[in-house]
């Protein structure tokens, strides 16, 4: 694996030669944990550039990492350009694992994100359960049109509908056109069609994932906010639920934790009770964490 830098984004190669961008925030003193956090479906990763710094004055080295076709990426979804769930597991992520445990052996690893990244997170440790300590949610509730009332889902229902009719006369999904992501891979919106039609993780490359992620030992944590219309409260159980052997920390931030920064995406503008709830809870019990700190996925 090659690396190469560029202004505060390093850009790691998977075995594929695919290029992923990272920006590593290091913990300020002696790093307490290293957290791999992945954005949602067509946020930039720059977006979680507050998350990351406040995050690394608690001690907690945090890398964020660009999903491919957005912000730093040099690919961008066309008809000739796959991208699927099983390439962001088995390419993407398992490129990052493999850096972090060769830049920071000694710290106890964590996955998580918002919204689809915090799927990828329960994928991944699925996926590679030796690899991780634990498993982070921000308002990551499962698409699953069941779990949603009306009209929202309805909106799931018709925009699951669209994508194979789309994305085969364009060769991508146009996101911008429902305000629900952005221009987005073909594979993988038809992966996210079958979470919204099924309710299940499982996927073509990875059709175990709902077991694996079941028997996940580690730790975990939740967070859902006030006003967060993109994920009702059965779709964040869901996605909790999924993560069934884990030590399972639920919590639901309000104006008294975030003032004004609530909701599915504002939370991310001014994240101080984020940071305050994810500092405690990664500082929490390290002695077992510990052992986390394996090689490459």
């Amino acid at each position: 694996m090659t690396n190469k830098q560029s202004s505060n984004w390093l850009f790691l190669s998977s075995e594929n030669g695919a290029e992923i961008p990272v920006a590593c925030h290091d913990a300020v003193g002696k790093p307490v944990a290293t957290f791999i956090m992945l954005p949602a479906l067509g946020i930039r990763g720059t977006f979680y550039r507050k998350l990351a710094s406040g995050l690394a004055s608690k001690g907690i080295s945090t890398v964020i990492v660009e999903q491919r076709g957005h912000g730093e990426s040099p690919n961008r979804p066309s008809r000739n350009d796959k991208f699927t769930i099983q390439d962001y597991l088995f390419e993407d992520i398992r490129a990052v694992v493999t850096w972090c445990n060769q830049k920071l052996p000694e710290t106890p690893l964590y996955i998580g994100g918002h919204s689809l990244g915090g799927h990828m997170a329960s994928i991944a440790a699925g996926a590679f359960p030796d690899k991780f300590a634990g498993v982070v949610h921000m308002a990551c509730g499962f698409p699953y049109h069941g779990d949603y009332k009306k009209p929202a889902s309805g909106f799931v229902k018709l925009v699951a509908a669209l994508i194979p009719p789309l994305t085969a006369i364009m060769g991508y999904y146009p996101g911008n056109w429902f305000k629900f992501g952005g221009r987005e891979y073909r594979g993988l919106m038809m992966d996210w069609r079958h979470w919204a039609l099924k309710g299940k993780y499982a996927v073509p490359g990875i059709e175990n994932a709902d077991q694996q992620i079941s028997v996940f030992p580690g730790r975990a944590i939740s967070i859902a906010f006030d006003y967060d219309s993109l994920a009702s409260s059965a779709s964040i159980e869901r996605s909790r639920k999924a993560l069934a052997s884990t030590t399972m920390t639920r919590l639901k931030l309000t104006e008294k934790e975030q003032g004004d920064f609530l909701g599915h995406v504002e939370w991310g503008k001014r994240p101080d009770g984020v940071v305050r709830a994810l500092s405690e809870w990664f500082s929490a019990d390290q002695s077992d964490a510990s052992a986390f700190n394996t090689s490459a996925a």
